[in-house]
């Protein structure tokens, strides 16, 4: 049996007195990345379990769970800006 996309959902789960969160996905691209997560950073990131259909679950620090806001068109050139500045800085210390 082949579940959904609907159905194939992530989902992370964490309270306020645990440091650790649990992420369970289905997302081959987020499993991916805690899979490399956990065999370079077996400390923090520890594969939990694994289903018949495809999911995992791992436990993270919660302080690597965020969310960022979208980045504005003037943020990214800022961004870009000193970027160039520090390389350039970069070149005349170098």
């Amino acid at each position: 049996m082949e579940l959904s996309k609907e159905e194939r959902e992530t989902i992370i789960i964490f309270n306020e007195e645990d440091d650790q969160a649990e992420v369970f996905t289905y997302n081959r691209a987020l499993a991916s990345r805690l899979q490399r997560l956990a065999l370079k950073h077996p400390e923090i990131c520890r594969l939990v379990k694994r289903n018949s259909f495809g999911a995992v679950s791992y436990r993270i620090p919660k302080r690597l769970v965020h969310i960022s806001l979208p980045k504005t068109e003037d943020w990214k050139e800022a961004a870009r800006r000193k970027a160039l500045d520090f390389a350039s800085n970069a070149e005349k210390r170098g």
